[in-house]
Formats: C-alpha cells, sequence, structure tokens
C-alpha cells in the first residue's frame, strides 16, 4: 500500500470501539467503494472528529447529490 489514501468520496464514515468500558481501543473507519481504511484513535479525537463532521453537514445543500 502507498503512503497516500484517497478519501474524496468516502461512501461510509463511522467510528467504533473494542473491548469493555475502561479498557477499550476505539477506531476511525472509512469505506470508498470496497476499499475499507481503519485508524485506531483516541476516545477524544473519535468524539471531535464526529462533532466537526455533524457541524459540516448541517452546512450541506440536502438537495445536492454526488
Amino acid at each position: 500500500m502507498g503512503d497516500e489514501l484517497n478519501l474524496d468520496r468516502v461512501d461510509v464514515f463511522t467510528t467504533g470501539a473494542v473491548g469493555v468500558p475502561g479498557h477499550r481501543t476505539f477506531y476511525l473507519q472509512a469505506r470508498v467503494g470496497e476499499q475499507v481504511v481503519s485508524a485506531r484513535c483516541e476516545k477524544q479525537q473519535a468524539a471531535a472528529i464526529a462533532l466537526y463532521l455533524r457541524r459540516a453537514l448541517a452546512h450541506l445543500d440536502r438537495k445536492s447529490t454526488r
């Protein structure tokens, strides 16, 4: 795999956690077509990215399409 990822047209973006509370590992995951990219992150990072995306999406025209 190369050093660069093109995530211009993400189909799915999600966060998740594995493990029991207090010992969880958090992940960010993006899917572009059949390619899935996962990245481990801190709980606060996942929350900050979710908040950023929520605010960014609130400013989009809901009628627009790809």
